[in-house]
């Protein structure tokens, strides 16, 4: 089977490794040339556990460099999930299938208006890898991810793509009700994402403040997926916070989330997905949220101002340049 990611950071990579020692034939796609660049030259280098092995995987800027495929992997952020898949169009062949795991909701919206659910494989993952430099990931945690095939097209290639990822090392779940999973997954990012990202802290350093403020970002988030109709599990989000954040064998204090490792490089975030997604459907169910509105306004103002912020390189607002 011939496998496509599109978009691969931290994630991407970590996909494409798990497919290619599955015995997949993976290609990387990624738009940072530096990146591609240093995979193609050196290998992509991986580290767990403090041991590095690189693998050999093929690298490219250029989708229409690729040929059809038998499966799409979108790894990108959620705001690029349109036009990727755009560009994904001239590898996909009559049976292609196309997989999302990426983080927040309404992905999966933009995909099946695009191409129709009969493709569609959908879920989350809950694994932490960090994008260390161009070429290079750093393993935090085992991988484990929950999808659902919606159509014929997928389901016809379902059980081939989860051995492969089974063979390669991730645990995969086989959901009747993903939504569940990728709402219990929002439950926790959507209050951990924007607290490391605001306070550029990683999980483990954020303590009981940072448990007792994400508990009531997650509950809101739980109430607002109970009134979408979905069953959700309160103590997921909970438990995680405990074992991430607070001292003992589990506290997390090298992986940058998502969010973090966007702010500390000066990008767009995926709030809008993760926070403001929530949001709009809060409102329209007429919940009050207070907690997550405060956090992703903060963000919102964090990402508009990258290049006036204070730091300790540059501490006098009189001296950062003014539009």
């Amino acid at each position: 089977m011939k496998i496509l990611i599109v978009g691969s950071g931290a994630m991407g990579c970590r996909f494409g490794v798990h497919f290619l020692d599955g015995g997949a034939d993976v290609v990387l796609y990624d738009v940072w040339q530096e990146h591609v660049d240093a995979i193609n030259r050196d290998g992509l280098k991986i580290t767990e556990k403090g041991e590095v092995r690189t693998v050999r995987i093929p690298a490219v800027t250029k989708i229409q460099d690729v040929g059809k495929v038998d499966g799409i992997v979108l790894l990108t952020k959620s705001s690029q999930t349109e036009s990727a898949l755009k560009e994904s169009l001239p590898a996909m062949g009559d049976k292609t299938v196309v997989m999302s795991v990426q983080n927040g909701i309404g992905n999966f919206d933009i995909i099946e208006e695009m191409i129709g659910k009969d493709r569609m494989i959908i879920g989350c993952t809950l694994t932490a890898t960090t994008l260390t430099c161009p070429g290079e990931i750093r393993i935090d945690s085992a991988a484990h991810s929950d999808i659902q095939a919606l159509g014929k097209i997928a389901i016809e290639s379902f059980d081939e793509i989860c051995g492969i990822l089974e063979r390669g090392g991730m645990d995969v779940g086989i959901s009747e009700n993903v939504l569940k999973e990728i709402w219990q997954k929002l439950s926790f990012n959507a209050a951990m994402n924007p607290i490391t990202g605001i306070t550029r802290l990683v999980v483990g350093r954020t303590g009981q403040t940072g448990v007792d403020l994400a508990s009531l970002i997650s509950e809101e988030v739980c109430q607002v997926a109970e009134a979408e109709g979905i069953p959700i599990d309160r103590s997921f989000a909970l438990n995680t916070f405990h074992f991430a954040a607070l001292p003992g064998p589990r506290q997390d204090m090298t992986h940058l989330t998502s969010m973090l490792q966007d702010v500390v490089k000066e990008r767009k975030t995926e709030a809008e997905s993760i926070c403001g997604a929530v949001i709009r459907r809060a409102k329209k169910h007429g919940i009050p949220i207070p907690h997550l509105e405060t956090v992703y306004s903060l963000v919102q103002i964090i990402e508009s101002n990258y290049p006036y912020q204070l730091s300790p390189q540059n501490p006098d607002p009189v001296l950062i340049k003014q539009d």
